[in-house]
């Protein structure tokens, strides 16, 4: 028998829906274990089940790189415990967990941000600022480039995280900035604005969650010597172009076509224009029977996009063919096609729903 199998001796057990879980051996009978877990059931395990757990690591810890023995039961069980408690960020060394809690906590407040830009991540608790002044003083002290990388399943919280990141450095940066109203929106205010556009165009209503990059992204700042932002751009790659056509049940397309149909009602000219009409009424929004979302509201979405334009410094024009572009991809998704009789090529087609 392995030397950790003795009664009183702490163990990882094997559990349906939390993965491992840690429990108490309580008694040996025959080939197996009574071991009691910690909320006070008692299963029967076999040894080959069991695994050596560490009862210093069953408390919270900010930083798992402080256990004597990190593996897959430790942090799983202390990022359940701290999510427990409403701490969604834990540490590992220079790498930052985030649990999504799919609902807005109190740490994002200006109190919150002021804690990280006043002293920093030492001697506080794990958090997103954190690693962004992380990567901010590290930019300023030692002149290299610092890169935040943010990864994670669809529904993780890519989008905000990176959001937040972006927030905190024109925060902290925004500090030595000269731009006075006159002069228009300053660069930190542009690059934290893009997003509406960029989430309008790339993101959709999925099953795991209701605004899902359909994308990847990379996201550039650059600094002057005085530590200002003085430029930025955003290249998006891997779009998924398949979505614009076909829908899963329950998703739906961009939120770009939505916020259009919906939005455009308050624009008669536009409506008309456009030759705009009702959600059913085009096929490559009416294949999944989603139209609406709780949670949210394309009408202000709309509003949203067109200020992010604004800011942006598009003009009416290119605002005016950004929008035409979107309307007549939903049109050309009502085109029907038929074989082509007297076509020369195997494959052609024509139009059959010319009107």
């Amino acid at each position: 028998m392995a030397a950790f199998l003795e009664p009183g001796a702490w163990v990882w057990t094997p559990d349906e829906e939390d993965i491992f879980l840690p429990g108490k051996i309580i008694t040996k009978e025959g080939d197996d274990f009574k071991v009691e877990i910690s909320d006070g059931e008692i299963v029967v395990m076999p040894a080959k089940d069991l695994r050596p757990c560490d009862p210093k690591c069953l408390e919270p810890i900010d930083d798992l790189c402080n256990v004597n023995d990190l593996n897959e039961m430790t942090l799983l069980h202390n990022l359940r415990q701290r999510f427990k408690q409403q701490k969604i960020y834990t540490s590992v060394g220079q790498i930052l967990v985030a649990v999504n809690p799919f609902k807005l906590l109190p740490i994002y407040t200006p109190e919150w941000l002021d804690r990280y830009k006043l002293n920093g991540s030492r001697n506080q608790p794990p958090h997103v600022y954190g690693v962004a002044d992380n990567a901010y003083r590290n930019l300023i002290n030692f002149a290299r480039h610092q890169s935040v990388i943010i990864s994670g399943e669809s529904g993780a919280g890519k989008t905000e995280t990176m959001k937040l990141v972006l927030q905190y450095i024109a925060e902290v940066s925004g500090k030595n900035s000269s731009n006075d109203a006159e002069s228009g929106p300053s660069l930190e205010e542009q690059i934290l604005k893009a997003n509406p556009v960029m989430e309008a165009f790339g993101n959709a209503k999925t099953t795991r969650n209701n605004n899902s990059s359909r994308f990847g992204k990379w996201t550039e700042i650059q600094f002057d010597a005085k530590q200002t932002i003085v430029g930025g751009k955003i290249i998006n790659y891997l779009l998924e172009k398949s979505r614009v056509v076909f829908q899963a049940d329950q998703e739906r397309n961009y939120h770009a076509f939505y916020q259009l149909l919906e939005g455009g009602k308050k624009d008669e000219n536009l409506q008309k224009d456009l030759d705009l009409y009702d959600i059913d009424d085009f096929y490559y929004l009416n294949q999944s029977k989603v139209k609406s979302v709780p949670g949210i509201n394309d009408e202000r979405d709309w509003d949203e996009l067109l200020g992010a334009m604004d800011i942006l410094g598009m003009t009416k024009e290119e605002k005016r063919g950004v929008l035409e572009a979107t309307a007549s991809v939903l049109h050309i998704g009502n085109l029907k096609y038929a074989v082509d009789e007297t076509s020369a090529s195997e494959d052609g087609c024509k139009i059959s729903n010319k009107d």
